[in-house]
């Protein structure tokens, strides 16, 4: 289970993105991130553990964005990052996909690659839906 918390604002909306995201820590307390956009700069952090327990105050001090995601989970890491035809992009993702395996067959075949895990035959679900973005 996660919860995921989005915002736009016309002001920086890091502070608020962080309170409403430590809102919904009870829903996951594995991982924690976060995500804002400034322009075409995106700035982003995550780690185990809770949001509260890991957000250095100091680093998000220097971040400046209008919008973002922010996320907690007790599953996967996110939000994941990606860099795609149509330039960097953050992704979080609360569900299941029911033919992720044939998702990953069909991307491994089409000559993607899944990097960063322990564990080779594994590739979280958000990773499979970063991988499949047109």
């Amino acid at each position: 289970m996660s919860g995921i918390f989005g915002i736009y604002s016309r002001k920086n909306c890091i502070k608020d993105l962080l309170w409403g995201t430590s809102y919904l820590q009870h829903r996951g307390q594995k991982y924690c991130g976060w995500a804002v956009v400034n322009g075409a700069k995106i700035a982003y952090n995550h780690h185990k553990g809770k949001l509260n327990e890991r957000i250095d105050i100091n680093e998000v001090e220097k971040v400046d964005g209008n919008f973002g995601i922010g996320v907690v989970s007790s599953g996967d890491r996110q939000p994941v990052s990606e860099l795609s035809k149509h330039g960097e992009f953050m992704l979080a993702y609360d569900g299941n996909i029911m033919s992720a395996g044939d998702l990953k067959e069909e991307l491994l075949n089409a000559g993607h690659s899944f990097t960063g895990h322990y564990d080779p035959s594994y590739v979280p679900d958000t990773f499979c839906l970063a991988k499949s973005w047109p």
